[in-house]
């Protein structure tokens, strides 16, 4: 589950989580099965995020910053703007859902991330 902290601010706006994430750069953003169904999340820096199981349909990640972040079993299907480069940068896309030819791409370009993860601390459930 999501921490409420986190998802209550993202759900301010982008605005307000970036500007979060900016004056409190040590905290690890906890987005765990969060549903983020058609959220804007333009701009939005999700980086080093867990969104583990996150529910992203149709979302909008036009220039959402996804660098090594847990998008472990998370739904992008239907999302808008999302682009293989954000998805690439990703820390894992294990049995992670992605529209097909999103999918294929990604996988023709960095098919390791959808391999099953090493268990570290705090990845996944």
């Amino acid at each position: 589950m999501a921490n409420p902290v986190h998802l209550s601010i993202l759900k301010e706006g982008v605005e307000a989580w970036n500007k979060w994430r900016k004056d409190k750069p040590k905290i690890r953003r906890d987005l765990t099965d969060a549903n983020l169904t058609d959220a804007n999340l333009t701009d939005a820096n999700l980086r080093k995020a867990n969104l583990f199981g996150a529910d992203l349909r149709g979302a909008n990640l036009r220039k959402s910053d996804l660098a090594e972040a847990n998008l472990e079993a998370a739904n992008f299907t239907g999302a808008g703007n999302l682009e293989v480069e954000q998805l690439c940068e990703a820390k894992t896309l294990y049995k992670v859902q992605l529209d097909e030819e999103l999918e294929k791409q990604v996988m023709g370009k960095c098919p390791h991330l959808f391999e099953k993860p090493e268990h570290e601390t705090g990845l996944g459930k």
